[in-house]
């Protein structure tokens, strides 16, 4: 089995549907409690960034409020899904696998309030938060990794640009210099 998260509950199938990567997948994690991360896609890794750290899936929020932003308030549903057509890729993420064709759900988890659904998961210790400014040992200290992501939104314009400048305008001006010698000029 494997899982998929949605912000949409009553789903009877899962369809394909293009993503970031241009591509038409389903999408899920052979893990629930990673899937269970991206029940709310707010902001993506701008908001949360969501991984693993020694073992744990984790979700370290970004800036103060990208907690509430992403989570807060949200509902959706966690889907178990057969893993038969599902793939990994090597050029996807590892948390991650996909299939090209629609797949029949074969059980629902329904989450009314997704905050509280991953802060029970966390204090049962099956995943990791790690509150602004906290990071955890897997992730740059120094946070030139968010400072590499908000420059490549920035470089891929659209959407993604818009609200990497919001981020660092209204969130995170401290990261503003670093981020505009990574591009070559001042925004």
């Amino acid at each position: 089995m494997v899982y998929h998260a949605s912000a949409q509950s009553g789903l009877r199938v899962i369809r394909p549907h293009v993503s970031t990567h241009g591509q038409s997948y389903v999408y899920a994690c052979p893990d629930p409690d990673m899937a269970a991360a991206f029940l709310s896609g707010h902001g993506g890794d701008l908001t949360c960034q969501v991984g693993r750290c020694r073992g744990l899936p984790y979700i370290v929020e970004r800036y103060k409020g990208a907690w509430e932003e992403r989570y807060r308030g949200r509902g959706g549903s966690l889907y178990t899904l057969p893993a038969g057509t599902f793939i990994s890729l090597a050029t996807m993420w590892e948390e991650e696998v996909v299939s090209t064709e629609a797949v029949p759900v074969r059980e629902e988890t329904r989450v009314p309030d997704v905050e509280t659904f991953l802060l029970d998961l966390a204090n049962r210790g099956r995943l990791w938060i790690a509150r602004f400014p906290g990071r955890v040992p897997c992730l740059p200290a120094d946070e030139r990794d968010y400072v590499r992501k908000l420059a490549g939104f920035i470089r891929a314009g659209g959407r993604g640009e818009r609200m990497a400048r919001q981020v660092l305008f209204i969130h995170r001006p401290d990261l503003l210099e670093r981020v505009e010698e990574i591009l070559g000029f001042r925004l």
